[in-house]
């Protein structure tokens, strides 16, 4: 059984009496790290946004389903970009604020594990780390695209090419199992998609009960500028046949609101989706929501 905490735990100083070492993701590790905002100076993915405007100029044309993916590629490439630029994901920053948290703490597990793959393996880490930061921007400006309503059937078709250039994008690197994608990203856009009107009709009276109880979470986890941090959603995908705990300061009903909607969208992508292949790991939390120092 690992042990992961999230990155709340991480902000909030609280104190986690583990007789196992406790693990962090990437989100809970830069956090820890204390590198501070990371998005603060990509440029928002709106009308004032070129590629935004591309897009949605292109959505309601008859175009190829090869130009469409082209387009979603570009949406990647420009998120690569930007967070290849971010300055606190360099080498010898991270570095740096690695050796200043040395010490015999309870996060002592991890820091050795980040530090250690970030000297014997410096190229891959940091591939690792920005294709993970990279992969939350990607769901979260299809997420807009999702979001954009449209009676027009050429838009409605053009979107859900965009909809499942997202769920191969996860599967493709998710099969390299060095970096596990975030899965909440790739949960919060395809319910935007879900929630578009011409797709209302496609889902079962239970579905539709469930969306409208749990879909008000998805909005509750980070701001827009925010690396999200669901260790209970996203573990659930991680490679490997480890059974995980995962200890979280979100209300026990968040987490299991989230996990009901995860479970959702699992069941439509794996009749949505004939190439869906991903099971779900052994997960269990722990809610600390009471712990939680007030601001």
């Amino acid at each position: 059984m690992q042990i992961f905490i999230d990155k709340k735990l991480v902000r909030n100083h609280v104190s986690i009496d583990s007789q196992k070492p406790v693990n962090l993701s990437w989100a809970a590790f830069l956090e820890y790290i204390e590198t501070g905002p990371l998005f603060g100076k990509f440029p928002p993915f709106n009308e004032q946004n070129p590629l935004y405007s591309l897009i949605i100029s292109i959505l309601p044309l008859q175009a190829h389903e090869d130009f469409l993916i082209e387009l979603y590629d570009q949406v990647f490439v420009e998120c690569l970009t930007h967070t290849k630029a971010i300055p606190q994901i360099e080498h010898a920053f991270l570095m740096d604020r690695i050796q200043k948290k040395r010490g015999d703490d309870i996060f002592e597990h991890a820091r050795r594990h980040y530090e250690t793959y970030l000297r014997e393996y410096p190229y891959e880490a940091i591939h690792d780390l920005t294709l993970y930061l990279a992969w939350d921007r990607v769901c979260f400006n299809l997420s807009k695209l999702m979001e954009e309503p449209s009676s027009n059937p050429v838009v409605q078709k053009n979107t859900h090419v965009l909809k499942n250039c997202l769920i191969e994008s996860f599967q493709h690197i998710a099969a390299q199992g060095k970096t596990t994608p975030s899965f909440f990203r790739l949960m919060a856009a395809l319910i935007a998609f879900y929630m578009r009107d011409e797709n209302l009709e496609t889902h079962s009276e239970e579905e539709w009960t469930t969306l409208c109880q749990q879909l008000g979470w998805i909005n509750t986890v980070e701001d827009d500028s925010e690396l999200a941090d669901v260790p209970y959603v996203d573990l659930s995908f991680a490679q490997g046949q480890d059974a995980y705990r995962v200890l979280t300061l979100d209300s026990t009903e968040k987490a299991n609101g989230l996990q009901t909607l995860m479970e959702l969208t699992i069941r439509k992508l794996q009749v949505e989706e004939v190439n869906w292949k991903y099971a779900v790991n052994k997960m269990e939390f722990i809610s600390l929501f009471s712990l939680e120092k007030p601001e």
